[in-house]
């Protein structure tokens, strides 16, 4: 039963990785943008690595909430108030 209950999760996960990613590009073109010519690939490697590493440590901890919730039974509440909150589309 807990394996269904995490596996009921999953779709509202990867809406919510997905936005998260939707916006981490959009910024991280933005500033590359901003910055022009002036960032060598190198550079610019480890800027998208900050840019991931900020969005995994922001989604880090709701997901592992919905990850506990889901092992302690059907997540219903949890995965409302993310989906309102991060304004996920069904």
């Amino acid at each position: 039963m807990t394996d269904l209950h995490h596996r009921s999760t999953g779709p509202t996960i990867k809406r919510l990785k997905a936005r998260a990613d939707e916006l981490k590009e959009e910024e991280l073109a933005r500033l590359l943008n901003k910055l022009g010519g002036a960032v060598d690939s190198r550079l610019r490697g480890e800027i998208e690595k900050a840019f991931d590493r900020l969005v995994n440590k922001l989604l880090h901890p709701p997901l592992e909430s919905l990850r506990d919730e889901a092992s302690q039974g059907a997540p219903h509440g949890l995965l409302e108030a993310l989906k309102r909150l991060f304004r996920l589309s069904d």
